[in-house]
C-alpha cells in the first residue's frame, strides 16, 4: 500500500537521491538546490516505509484579467527509477493537486518533462518557456534618454525588482508570482548556478526603476 506524506528531515537525503537518479543530473545539482528546499512543500510516496516518488507545490499567484490567483507550481515530480511505468508518479501528483486544492489554490501549472502522463491528470500545453540570448555588442550602449543602466552581481536590489515586476505583471495575463526570496534569488536571478557567473540589468528612469 502507498502512503502519502511530507517529508521528514531524515528523508531529505534520500529525496535529492532519488531526484539526481531520476533527472540524470550532476553533483552540482545537490550543491544547488539543497539550500532552497523547504520540506512543508513536498509531498512523497512511499511503499513499505520507501520513499519512493517526490512532488512539491510551489505557493504562487498567476496574474489574470488584472487579478492574481492562487497557484501551485508543481515541481520536483520523480520516480525511483524501478517503480517506472506502474503511475507511482501520476498518482502523487493527484494527490498532491487534491491536496493544494483543498487549501485553496485555484489552478496549477508544471513545465511537463514527459507530456502523455499530466495529459492524463487533465493538463494541456499552455504557454512555452523562452530563453533570448545576444552578443553584448548588439546591445545598445544606452538605455535611452533618461534611463540608467546599473549591473548588479546580487540581491541587493530585490526588493525594488519584485515591486517592479509586479506592476508589470498585474497588467498581464499569464505571468506568475512568488513572493519569496530565495525563489527569486535562485530562480529568477540564478544567484546559486555553479556554472555560471549570473548578473542582473536594471534600468532605471525619472519615476524609479522600470525594468
Amino acid at each position: 500500500m502507498t502512503e502519502y506524506r511530507v517529508p521528514d528531515e531524515a528523508d531529505r537525503e534520500p529525496m535529492n537521491d532519488l531526484m539526481q537518479a531520476a533527472f540524470g543530473l550532476r553533483q552540482s545539482f545537490r550543491e544547488r538546490i539543497a539550500p532552497q528546499q523547504v520540506l512543508d512543500r513536498y509531498l512523497c510516496a512511499y511503499e513499505g516505509g520507501r520513499l519512493v516518488a517526490t512532488s512539491q507545490a510551489y505557493p504562487m499567484e498567476q496574474f489574470f484579467g488584472g487579478a492574481p490567483i492562487r497557484m501551485a507550481g508543481i515541481a520536483s515530480v520523480a520516480t525511483d527509477p524501478d517503480r517506472r511505468g506502474r503511475g507511482t508518479g501520476g498518482a502523487l501528483v493527484a494527490e498532491l493537486l487534491r491536496r493544494r486544492r483543498a487549501a485553496g489554490d485555484v489552478i496549477s501549472s508544471l513545465y511537463p518533462a514527459t507530456v502523455a502522463v499530466y495529459r492524463r491528470l487533465g493538463y494541456e500545453i499552455a504557454g512555452v518557456f523562452t530563453e533570448l540570448s545576444v552578443p553584448l555588442r548588439a546591445l545598445p550602449r544606452s538605455g535611452g534618454e533618461g534611463i540608467e543602466v546599473e549591473t548588479i552581481p546580487d540581491d541587493s536590489r530585490m526588493t525594488e525588482m519584485q515591486a517592479c515586476f509586479r506592476t508589470w505583471a498585474i497588467g498581464q495575463n499569464g505571468p506568475v508570482w512568488m513572493e519569496d526570496r530565495t525563489w527569486w534569488a535562485n530562480r529568477v536571478m540564478r544567484l546559486n548556478d555553479l556554472e555560471s557567473a549570473p548578473h542582473t540589468v536594471l534600468a532605471r528612469g525619472p519615476d524609479g526603476l522600470e525594468g
